[in-house]
């Protein structure tokens, strides 16, 4: 996790959807910390799963959006995996407009792979801005029978005023 993703995830107080999202990744994170990797032998080789929690899409420029984030995973052979990642705030609460879809995964052993692309609308109040984002992101399970789920990704962001940035995801969620 970056830096400025560290300070997001501690320094918020207040009760937007925002720092709803803080705080649900800030849980997520602990627990899968205290659950520990879930080991190869233990990981599911049959049926699904979904996941439900946050993504966090940070810019090079520390710009910092949260959102939703709902991963459905098929254990079988080389597994599935298929999702969204939508509901997007910034930092001031301000809504986040597109989404990002998870496509293209693979599972192997305890670990996961999978592309995140999509546009996201920032204009806000200003001039029409959009972002089109590509990530591969790359993760793991974690606690008893897969019960989580953490991805970090680093890619491209092409925004339409045609200027290029890194963009990083992380994602983080609980099997429901």
């Amino acid at each position: 996790m970056t830096g400025a993703m560290c300070a997001v995830l501690t320094a918020c107080n207040s009760t937007s959807a925002f720092d709803e999202r803080v705080t649900l990744a800030e849980t997520l994170l602990d627990d899968i910390s205290t659950a520990g990797a879930t080991p190869v032998l233990a990981m599911p080789t049959s049926g699904s799963a979904d996941y439900t929690g946050v993504s966090i899409v940070e810019f090079a420029e520390s710009e910092v959006f949260l959102g939703a984030a709902q991963v459905s995973v098929g254990f079988a052979g080389a597994g599935t995996v298929t999702g969204i990642l939508n509901n997007f705030r910034d930092e001031s609460d301000e809504a986040i407009g597109g989404a990002l879809t998870i496509s293209g995964g693979t599972i192997s052993g305890n670990s996961i792979d999978f592309n995140t692309a999509g546009t996201l609308d920032v204009s806000r109040s200003g001039p029409a801005l959009s972002v089109d984002i590509d990530v591969d992101n790359s993760g793991g399970f974690s606690g008893h029978n897969a019960k989580y789920l953490t991805t970090l990704g680093i890619g491209t962001a092409d925004f339409s005023d045609a200027s290029t940035n890194d963009v990083g995801i992380l994602i983080v969620g609980e099997a429901n």
